[in-house]
């Protein structure tokens, strides 16, 4: 797995290269994604406030996933 970032002028060719071995990509712009960090939590509700809003966010976010940066594997079993 890969992300978006390369060295200026690299992309295409970085790309490929990735391809090429077998890799994949995380993503590949900002837009595929929506990701909440530990600091956005604070604006959720923490994660229990995040938890209540997960169906919300799926709505308005329908074409994107949503990654949630996590501080324990403990916290992922709440999101599953």
């Amino acid at each position: 797995m890969t992300t978006r970032k390369c060295f200026p002028g690299t992309r295409a060719l970085s790309i490929k290269a990735v391809l090429a071995g077998g890799g994949f990509f995380h993503r590949l712009g900002l837009s595929e994604t929506v990701l909440i960090f530990n600091q956005h939590l604070i604006f959720l509700g923490g994660i229990v406030g995040l938890i209540e809003r997960m169906n919300e966010l799926r709505r308005q976010f329908p074409e994107q996933h949503i990654c949630v940066e996590l501080d324990t594997p403990k916290v992922n079993t709440l999101l599953a």
